[in-house]
């Protein structure tokens, strides 16, 4: 009996596994590598949800100027204001996702991914709320954060510890490879910055973000990073940007299984709130 538990235990250690937040134990963890660049994160407001059990990957709604949030733990994808207070709630499509983002214009839907499943997860009005598979996910079951641009109707995911993936509504996409974060990332989001897209993406294992630009024809610039500051800090979570408010919303654990929203407002950067349609073309 002592043999088949050691051979379990080395089993795990050798391929791994993946908790409920989606963070992958064959990813070993890193230092963080902030490095006070001349970015700066402000909390302007923090709130709970206390009927979410869970929050992973956040998405702005533009149609309802709230934010989705995803939940594992209870399969579900639920919509709050900007103070926490629940808009409204729905079943997920039953396997372990932590990104979800929202399509704009009507007709619009929900899209979400899994670390159980390759395929890409939608539901709308039209299918009365019903998910279906999408396509095939380039990530595989290695995408969490995820984002969707209402200027160019692509969508940005996280990859693993390794790059983003760019996508469009058929499933196409394009690989860009960072080496910034150098661990697991979690969460990502887009804002508008210098005629272009600024691209922010967080890590589980530290509470620090990683600026980006992406231009068309050039690829992706690095910023810097930011780090919010926290005293009590376990795990970083999802992210979105509120073109309402110029601000980014942040989920993440300050301890184990307390869920928290914190809103930040950035300095050091040119934000351009309510300029998405000044943004350029992404290819």
């Amino acid at each position: 009996m002592k043999c088949l538990v050691l051979l379990t235990v080395l089993a795990l250690c050798a391929f791994g596994w993946v908790d409920l937040d989606g963070r992958d134990s064959s990813i070993p963890p890193s230092p963080s590598p902030y490095a006070n660049d001349a970015i700066s994160l402000t909390c302007v407001n923090n709130f709970q949800v206390p009927s979410a059990y869970h929050i992973l990957g956040l998405a702005h709604e533009t149609s309802l100027s709230s934010l989705a949030l995803r939940s594992s733990v209870d399969n579900s994808l639920m919509a709050v204001d900007y103070s926490g207070i629940v808009q409204w709630t729905m079943d997920g499509p039953g396997v372990s996702g932590f990104g979800a983002c929202h399509t704009w214009p009507p007709t619009y839907g929900y899209f979400t991914n899994s670390w159980t499943s390759s395929s890409m997860f939608y539901c709308d009005e039209s299918s009365g709320w019903s998910w279906s598979s999408a396509w095939t996910n380039p990530a595989g079951t290695n995408g969490r954060g995820m984002e969707y641009s209402i200027n160019t109707n692509y969508f940005w995911q996280t990859n693993s510890s390794t790059g983003l993936y760019w996508m469009d509504e058929t499933g196409a996409n394009t690989y860009f490879s960072i080496t910034e974060p150098g661990s697991q990332m979690s969460g990502i989001t887009l804002f508008p910055y210098n005629g272009n897209m600024g691209i922010i993406v967080t890590v589980y294992d530290y509470q620090d973000w990683f600026f980006y630009e992406f231009e068309a024809g050039v690829g992706l610039t690095y910023l810097g990073s930011a780090s919010p500051g926290l005293s009590y800090f376990e795990t970083s979570l999802g992210i979105t940007y509120s073109p309402d408010t110029g601000t980014f919303f942040w989920s993440y654990e300050p301890y184990d299984d307390d869920f928290w929203i914190g809103e930040f407002s950035a300095g050091g950067l040119a934000l351009e709130q309510n300029t998405w349609g000044g943004i350029k073309s992404e290819f």
